[in-house]
């Protein structure tokens, strides 16, 4: 089981504990599997990244970008997005948490690296895994070149 992954989406898992039976949950940047490996119940996972990968009985695939949700207003009663902000350009970052809030019913749970200190060490990290293995790491690659957003600019 990977823990980390479990740690970041525990806060999610608390609220939606006690959630009803017939209240719908959206996943935004989930990947192929996001929250699913940690919550039971059916869900839908909307990502960039889902060309060509099917439907399952628990899980609902949306290909669709986070500025622009495939969604009517008030679809799901829950929306949930764990470490996909800090991969968003920050002048793109609101137009993302509006498409959240548009979507939703009930709640969005938020969940992003932030701060200073995580960007300096996030940096680091970055030049010392290039430096040792002469490639840029993807994720990190974003989250040093977009800025770790703020608690203040996503409320």
């Amino acid at each position: 089981m990977n823990v980390d992954a479990k740690l970041r989406y525990l806060p999610a898992l608390k609220i939606l504990r006690d959630k009803g039976s017939e209240e719908t949950v959206l996943e935004v940047g989930g990947g192929v599997e996001g929250i699913s490996k940690f919550f039971k119940e059916k869900l839908t996972i909307c990502d960039v990244c889902l060309d060509g990968v099917e439907d399952t009985d628990k899980i609902k695939y949306v290909q669709g970008d986070a500025r622009s949700l495939p969604f009517d207003d008030n679809s799901f009663d829950y929306i949930i997005s764990s470490d996909m902000v800090e991969h968003i350009k920050s002048e793109d970052r609101e137009k993302v948490m509006k498409e959240l809030v548009r979507v939703t019913r009930k709640k969005v749970i938020v969940g992003f690296p932030c701060g200073d200190k995580a960007h300096k060490w996030e940096t680091k990290l970055f030049n010392l895994g290039k430096k040792i293995t002469g490639k840029e790491h993807k994720w990190l690659k974003e989250h040093v070149e977009n800025g770790l957003p703020s608690e203040e600019e996503i409320k």
